[in-house]
């Protein structure tokens, strides 16, 4: 995944808890690092899914525990797109 698309998924998950885009790092954990419960992270995937005009699958998303997974399936599903 490109840098900067890496730099828009750290503020879309930034904006959406209404922190400091730089708190926000690749092993980030949604819930221990960055105080998401899961409700935050729904919405905060279907904003990735929006913004990227992707679909992340529930099975694959409920197992998203850190930014560095969603670059990870981006990656993994997506090459040609990012």
């Amino acid at each position: 995944m490109k840098k900067e698309n890496i730099a828009s998924l750290k503020k879309i998950t930034a904006d959406y808890l209404e922190i400091d885009s730089g708190i926000v790092r690749e092993e980030s954990n949604y819930y221990k690092d960055l105080d998401a419960d899961s409700f935050d992270l729904a919405n905060i995937i279907i904003e990735y899914e929006i913004y990227f005009k992707i679909d992340i699958p529930y099975v694959y998303a409920k197992g998203m525990l850190e930014v560095r997974n969603v670059i990870e399936y981006i990656d993994n599903n997506y090459k040609n797109k990012f």
